[in-house]
């Protein structure tokens, strides 16, 4: 799922409407130390770890970097 999502949506530059409007509401909001939402993709290997989109905002509200979190 997420290699599609990443592959079909330019995420840099995007501003947090257009993210949660693309998304939804992120699972978690983080303010410090910069802006970042994070979404919940579902288990990943063998459903021992959680699969996260990690989208991270710049000053100007836009989206400077994502990343695959594995928790």
């Amino acid at each position: 799922m997420y290699n599609s999502l990443l592959r079909d949506h330019k995420f840099k530059g995007m501003t947090e409407e257009e993210v949660t409007n693309l998304l939804g509401k992120p699972e978690q909001k983080v303010e410090e130390p910069t802006l970042q939402y994070v979404y919940y993709l579902g288990r990943a290997g063998l459903g021992v770890k959680d699969t996260l989109l990690v989208l991270e905002f710049n000053s100007s509200g836009t989206v400077e970097s994502h990343r695959i979190r594995y928790s």
